[in-house]
């Protein structure tokens, strides 16, 4: 590990660090190399209703925080983090929501919400940006307005979430 140094008003710094071991490179106040990542994504049929989402894929999954058999990212470290989920509805006249829970509650009123008829597929995605302690948890919990549709599922629904900084 090597750490460059720099003079601000006289005094000495840590301007970065570099970890020659795992390439990560750390400038204090900005994000580390090494910071959790993930987009977990289904390739099967999705949940039922009033059940969380859970994962069989993924792109990224920097760190290994994200339990794809319970849908669920684990958060290794205070911060902010951002986490957008995406899902397709059914060609039904339906509604389906797409709550974000932290530690198993609802957060407000935050949710994905898709209306769809019976000749289109709703389809969108939702960012919330979230101060997190070390350990919570966060989990998508999916609802549909008729109480038995399951989610589309296939490539279409997907959690993706990164720190953004410390606190």
């Amino acid at each position: 590990q090597q750490q460059y140094i720099g003079a601000n008003s006289g005094n000495i710094i840590d301007v970065m660090t570099m970890n020659y071991e795992t390439g990560n490179v750390e400038i204090p106040g900005y994000l580390k190399t090494g910071n959790p990542a993930f987009y977990a994504y289904k390739t099967v049929p999705g949940n039922a209703d009033e059940s969380y989402i859970t994962y069989d894929a993924t792109y990224v999954n920097i760190g290994s925080h994200i339990n794809l058999g319970t849908g669920t990212f684990t958060c290794p470290v205070a911060g902010v983090y951002t986490f957008t989920w995406g899902a397709i509805g059914r060609p039904t006249n339906g509604i389906y929501r797409y709550h974000i829970r932290k530690n198993n509650a609802q957060i407000g009123d935050t949710h994905l919400r898709l209306d769809t008829s019976a000749s289109k597929y709703g389809d969108g995605e939702r960012t919330a940006m979230l101060s997190l302690a070390a350990n919570d948890t966060i989990r998508i919990y999916y609802k549909d307005s008729d109480g038995a549709l399951a989610d589309y599922g296939y490539n279409y629904t997907y959690l993706q979430g990164h720190l953004l900084s410390y606190t």
